[in-house]
């Protein structure tokens, strides 16, 4: 029992923060040398937080992409160099591992895994199990203040806030990549690439919008926020999505563009949905430099490119006339209250097919085609879920997930600088390194036992 104090407990390993890469990291280390006595400190009142809220609730424990050079094209960051690492624990050995120890899982059509039982409660709760069948102690509400390296012998004293000491042979750092996180990593020697958010939707401006040229547009093709909220739940299966942004470069601007293909959704302030987060993923820095101010297009139907789009249209003219323009063309397969707005910004509504002047007909091409939107700023309802940042990669041996730096100090997680897009992509890198790590501070341990001044109870 922990008596509080200036007292130093000690441990083989201690483990700093109980997420996916923590206390995954924690079991492979016991499983591989159930000699090592292994305590995970997290500072929360529960483990596992994000595992918890994951996939609303239930949890999307990998993606199931089997190719390691497909899977490493879905981390915009350090995913050439986790190929290795992908090599030796990837999304197949995760999927085995759960379902060894009795998850059900399943893959959905767009391959993220899930538990069969829709619910995180069975990943958390196998882990958990796993932790107390191998005796590992877990301790919540325990704030680490600082990491003392002492001498190779000793190892590590952590600093709690209110709680005795303790002291290990060796650490692993799974903290996440928020700031006070990241300055242990920091204090222990390590360059930080800067976090900035990532994975975020994305508002528009309430101002009035600008043409493609930047100067003040008319209704035609581009929209004002008011009049796209009332759009709010409308859903695209597939939709291309071109993201442009002014990045300053000395006295003047770079234009830099992202493109991606996908699933998108209207929100009441603007975007979201799998392509605007992969977006934001891959735009992450680019965006925190311009506050996040930037232009979206958007082909509503890209499966249609946009000659076929005008001969859609002028069949519309030329053979169905007598119809209003509120009745879309054949190619367009979005929703009708969709179409309803595009031909709204066009000035068209109301009017039959043969009543649209030529120039309508170019601005309802244009909105369908390349829709313009600008944008001014990120969600900001609730705390950033993943960030884009995180200890330099060059400083860690990702073979074995241990510092270059500091021998002994091992990190996995959010804590590198690594991240990915939506669909179980970071839990994945969460499972892979704390795996990595753990097997790897198993043998370090078992080939020093003989160092080690004390036994497992």
């Amino acid at each position: 029992m922990l008596e509080h104090g200036h007292q130093n407990h000690q441990d083989g390993l201690i483990v700093i923060g109980a997420g996916a890469a923590g206390v995954f990291g924690a079991i492979r280390c016991v499983e591989q040398y159930p000699a090592a006595r292994v305590t995970i400190l997290e500072k929360n009142a529960r483990p596992l937080g994000k595992v918890r809220v994951s996939g609303g609730g239930r949890c999307n424990v990998t993606h199931a992409c089997f190719d390691v050079r497909e899977l490493t094209r879905n981390y915009p960051r350090g995913g050439r160099s986790l190929t290795g690492s992908f090599t030796r624990f990837g999304p197949a050995d995760t999927i085995d591992w759960f379902e060894r120890r009795g998850v059900a899982l399943k893959t959905e059509a767009d391959g993220r895994v899930f538990p069969v039982s829709d619910s995180s409660a069975s990943i958390i709760d196998c882990l958990l199990r796993r932790v107390r069948e191998l005796r590992i102690e877990l301790l919540c509400g325990h704030s680490v203040q600082s990491i003392e390296v002492l001498d190779a012998h000793a190892g590590f004293r952590v600093r709690l806030a209110g709680q005795a000491n303790r002291v290990g042979r060796r650490v692993l750092l799974t903290t996440g990549g928020d700031e006070r996180s990241l300055k242990l990593a920091a204090d222990c020697g390590h360059t930080i690439v800067s976090p900035v958010p990532s994975l975020f939707a994305m508002n528009w401006r309430r101002s009035e919008p600008m043409d493609l040229n930047g100067s003040p547009s008319s209704p035609n093709t581009s929209h004002t926020k008011e009049a796209l909220s009332e759009l709010a739940g409308i859903s695209i299966s597939d939709a291309a999505v071109r993201l442009e942004i002014q990045v300053p470069v000395g006295a003047g601007y770079k234009s830099v563009l992202f493109q991606r293909r996908g699933a998108l959704l209207i929100t009441h302030h603007g975007f979201s949905g799998p392509v605007i987060l992969q977006l934001s993923s891959l735009a992450a820095r680019e965006l925190y430099a311009v506050q996040y101010r930037a232009r979206l297009e958007i082909d509503w139907t890209p499966e249609v490119n946009r000659e076929q789009k005008a001969q859609c249209l002028h069949a519309m003219r030329r053979n169905a006339g007598a119809r209003m323009t509120d009745s879309a063309p054949e190619g367009f397969s979005g929703p009708r209250r969709l179409w309803r707005f595009l031909i709204a910004n066009a000035r068209a509504s109301g009017q039959k097919w043969s009543q649209v002047s030529a120039d309508s007909q170019r601005a309802i091409l244009e909105n369908w085609s390349a829709a313009t939107f600008h944008l001014d700023g990120r969600a900001t309802h609730k705390a950033e879920f993943v960030t884009a940042g995180g200890v330099a990669l060059n400083e860690v041996d990702l073979r074995s997930m241990q510092s270059k730096r500091r021998p002994g100090l091992y990190l996995a997680g959010e804590v590198l600088d690594v991240d990915a897009f939506t669909g179980g992509f970071n839990f994945q890198n969460a499972w892979t390194g704390g795996w990595l790590a753990g097997e790897s501070i198993a043998a370090d341990l078992s080939q020093n036992a003989d160092e080690i001044r004390f036994s497992r109870e």
